[in-house]
């Protein structure tokens, strides 16, 4: 055994070789994982939730699977949607501080049996609901680059657990960018791939493990796009076919320090359950091979790539940001890719046609397994944030719904010309329009010139491609100028189905840019004065917004009533 290594250093892939190759033991990486979270957590409070003696025990029994993956390597799993049979399950709330799973879900299975040992579970905003993460459990979690500021959210725990070397794979999921800006915040790579992937958040596994039986029957041809229904059909890299039906959805996905890793865990969690259930399929769900395809496949740039920078006026970028995403474009120009700029038609519809179909996810919640508006003994243990979140959903009418679902599909529509018809192989734009920021902000309420009514409207860069359905990576490509620098993400999209060639253009970045990839993660967290936050922070644009609960109960509820107004005159109107 070599024991004078320091695996935490080393990239996963080449870890599991070691472990292959007996090199290393399972129980001797748990027991690196515990000493780096000694280290780093209580400076960065990632990790609440540690299971290093269950994660012991099942590293002294070994892995025994002819799927075998991960060889024993541990990883962490994001303590929102998945449960870890007998550990605490809390999502981040006072309704659920001392609750027990009482199973596991369905992609941790899959990670387990193809060899993950789970060693903690990571820290969230409470419900998954905001892009900081902070909860009335577990505290605030800090960003590793500077510990005033925030690790974004809702993955921040996974992401920021990553950068300090607390463990190899972070599991994560995503909604409106939750895998994609916490993964730029701190320097490490977020996939939110394409539906039908990665079992959805909460299901329960179908054995038997492997898919023996033939896809669902793919969608008539007048339930398809191209026909104006709502169902895409696409072909992988392979010219394998595989569908789902347009929606807002969230979605399981991995997290790594470099491109090879994230491949790596993609294989170890990929799953159909809950997808299968709608008739989706992903033609990759089955065979997996995203670490084979590095490897061995094509290395190849892509030839035509979109930048849509700040999607026009929707958002406002802060010029550190833009300085560091331009040179990651310069290159990207520099090896002979057609770089055209422009953005879609419609796209200004696209933050309220967001806010529509989530608030029908949060009205589901209201009405199912937690009932936080329909229970008063809920109210006052639940962040203003959820109830305007589900109060959203319980107001929104039939009439926006419909609305939401046609511009969403004419959304998509304009995607399936741009990558099959136009050729192009990539829309590029940040991940999110400022760097890092003081995490005594619950949400940005105001950047620069531009106020926003709600706490999900700062992530607007994400959240618009969420409603893409397209696979989407947040890549490392920069600093900013500041002391101390902070990280920078890029956005990059694929077309369904195609994670192989995402994850193919990662790692040629990373291959062509060493110093700026997090393959390395932080030696210890960057520990600063907290003094004026505000005046230090890496962005270029003044940012403001809620501090307390109060606070931002006040804001939602002012702009609510504005909402309100406002559709009660268009309805006038219409009528």
């Amino acid at each position: 055994m070599k024991s004078s290594i320091d695996w935490w250093k080393l990239p996963a892939h080449e870890v599991v070789t070691a472990l292959q190759k007996k090199q290393v033991t399972p129980a001797a990486l748990v027991n690196e994982c515990r000493k780096r979270w000694e280290l780093t957590d209580g400076l960065i409070n990632a990790t609440p939730l540690p299971c290093f003696d269950r994660a012991m025990e099942r590293a002294a029994v070994g892995v025994d699977s002819a799927e075998d993956v991960l060889s024993g390597l541990p990883v962490m799993i994001k303590d929102l949607g998945e449960a870890v049979e007998g550990l605490r399950w809390v999502e981040g709330s006072l309704i659920y501080e001392k609750r027990t799973a009482d199973r596991t879900t369905a992609t941790v299975a899959h990670i387990e049996r193809r060899g993950g040992i789970v060693v903690g579970k990571t820290n969230i905003p409470e419900f998954g609901a905001e892009c900081q993460t902070f909860n009335a459990v577990f505290g605030v979690t800090c960003n590793p680059f500077d510990t005033r500021l925030t690790a974004s959210g809702s993955s921040g725990g996974s992401a920021a657990a990553l950068a300090v070397g607390q463990v190899w794979l972070a599991h994560g999921n995503d909604l409106g960018g939750s895998l994609r800006s916490p993964a730029a915040y701190n320097n490490v790579i977020g996939l939110r791939p394409s539906p039908g992937l990665v079992a959805t958040p909460g299901a329960l596994p179908h054995p038997p493990w492997h898919d023996s039986t033939a896809p669902p029957p793919p969608p008539p041809a007048h339930q398809r796009l191209h026909s104006g229904g709502h169902w895409w059909v696409c072909k992988d890299e392979d010219g394998q076919e595989g569908w789902f039906k347009l929606g807002l959805y969230a979605q399981n996905g991995p997290m790594a320090r470099c491109a090879k890793d994230v491949a790596l865990f993609l294989d170890g969690m990929r799953g159909t359950e809950g997808w299968r259930e709608l008739g989706f399929h992903h033609p990759g769900a089955a065979a997996g091979g995203f670490l084979r395809y590095l490897t061995d496949g094509p290395k190849q740039l892509p030839r035509k790539v979109l930048w849509m920078g700040s999607l026009g006026d929707l958002m406002e970028v802060d010029s550190e940001v833009m300085r560091v995403c331009w040179e990651a474009i310069d290159w990207v120009k520099g090896q002979g890719v057609e770089v055209r700029e422009g953005q879609l038609a419609g796209i200004g519809e696209m933050p309220q046609v967001f806010r529509t179909l989530r608030s029908e996810i949060f009205e589901e919640k209201a009405q199912g397994e937690t009932p936080i508006v329909l229970r008063d003994e809920y109210r006052d243990l639940v962040k203003p944030e959820v109830l305007w979140n589900t109060r959203d959903g319980l107001e929104t009418s039939p009439e926006d719904r419909r609305w939401a679902r046609d511009q969403h599909r004419h959304f998509v529509s304009q995607l399936d010309q741009l990558f099959f018809r136009d050729g192009v192989d990539f829309i590029l734009l940040p991940c999110a329009p400022i760097p890092p920021f003081d995490h005594r902000i619950r949400y940005p309420s105001r950047i620069g010139s531009m106020t926003f009514p709600f706490y999900t409207e700062w992530f607007r860069l994400t959240s618009i491609m969420s409603l893409s359905c397209c696979p989407t990576l947040s890549l490392p490509v920069g600093f900013t100028s500041t002391s101390p620098p902070l990280p920078i993400g890029l956005q990059v999209v694929a077309p369904p189905f195609r994670e192989k060639s995402l994850l193919q253009f990662a790692s040629l970045y990373e291959e062509a840019h060493p110093s700026i990839s997090g393959r390395v993660s932080l030696e210890h967290p960057v520990v600063c004065d907290p003094g004026d936050v505000i005046s230090t922070h890496g962005s270029c644009l003044a940012i403001d917004g809620p501090r307390t609960a109060e606070e931002a109960r006040v804001h939602h509820d002012e702009s609510s009533r504005v909402y309100a107004d406002r559709r009660r005159e268009l309805h006038a109107w219409v009528d």
